[in-house]
């Protein structure tokens, strides 16, 4: 009777470790997707062709003043 249960325990360890590595696999592919997804949210550039580029490259892109170059007037073109 002891063995059976010991047994039983064993299995249920197992089964729960196999359970945490494969939620640790799926969330590291989830994780890496992501980090891939947000490589792109992140643009800069230096140059008034550059300012047009994007432009024409993300036409929802909102341009921002980074105080340094002046590009309020960015979005008005």
């Amino acid at each position: 009777m002891t063995n059976a249960v010991i047994l039983i325990v064993a299995m249920l360890i197992i089964y729960q470790g196999y359970m945490i590595s494969r939620r640790l696999k799926e969330t590291r592919s989830k994780l890496n997707d992501l980090k891939k997804a947000n490589e792109d949210l992140n643009v800069e550039f230096g140059s008034v062709d550059g300012i047009e580029l994007v432009k024409k490259q993300y036409p929802d892109l909102e341009l921002k003043d980074d105080h340094r170059t002046g590009l309020e007037d960015a979005n008005k073109s």
